[in-house]
Order: C-alpha cells, then structure tokens, then sequence
C-alpha cells in the first residue's frame, strides 16, 4: 500500500467517523428538540386546562352565591311566617275551637311553621271570633 493511498484511506475513515459523530450529535440535538417541543406542548396544555378550571371555579362561585342567596330568602320568609304563625296560633288559642284543635295549632305552628296557615283556613270552626249574646 502507498503512502497516498494510506493517507486517503485514513481521511475518509476520519471523514466518515466524523460523520458517524455528527449524525449521533444531529440525533442527539433533535432528541432534545423533541422534548422540549413535547414538554411546550403540555406545559400549554396545564395552562389551558388551568384557566377552563378557573373558568369553571368563578361559574360555580357564581352559581353558589345565586343558590345561597335564594336560601337565604327562602329561610328569612319560612323564619318570618313561622313566627306570624306561632302568634296566630297562640291568639286562636282564646278563641273559638275545640281544645284537640288549639293543641294541634300550636303544635303546628311551632313545628312546621307556615303549614300552619293551611290548617288555619281549612278548619272552619277554629279560630273564630266568639259570639256575644
């Protein structure tokens, strides 16, 4: 073998080792590439998924305050009307009516508040004004 060819030789296996390397660098460059592609990706989808979150928190914070809101009125109402009922009760309790039927007024009354008013205006002999004669 010449020294030329030798030469030669030994400048294409250095030329093609070369390669060889820069082909793993290339790899190893789009390897990375990749990954960092991927983890732009879910970290974009966290975010996403993190406002559609917020999103949602502020639907249902909205959705809670309506709701108490109207719990609120609702039992201020019950409350109110329960209260009219206990004293309508006690009031009827000097009026006309058997005594079951003042007992079960009151009761009533004190226990399922505005269902008393039902009660009230469905017994036709209770809780009228007693006639003088």
């Amino acid at each position: 073998m010449s020294s030329s060819q030798h030469t030669t030789e030994k400048s294409n296996m250095y030329s093609s080792g070369l390669r060889g390397k820069t082909k793993l660098q290339q790899d190893k460059i789009d390897e990375h590439n990749k990954q960092q592609r991927e983890q732009q990706h879910r970290e974009q989808q966290e975010q996403k998924e993190q406002a559609d979150q917020e999103k949602i928190n502020i639907n249902n914070s909205a959705s809670s305050m309506i709701l108490y809101l109207f719990f609120l009125i609702f039992m201020s109402v019950w409350i109110i009307v329960t209260i009219y009922a206990i004293v309508k009760s006690f009031i009827c309790a000097g009026k006309s009516g058997t005594t079951a039927e003042k007992i079960i007024g009151i009761f009533l009354a004190i226990f399922l508040g505005p269902f008393y008013l039902i009660y009230l205006s469905s017994m036709d002999g209770y809780c009228k004004d007693s006639q003088v004669m």
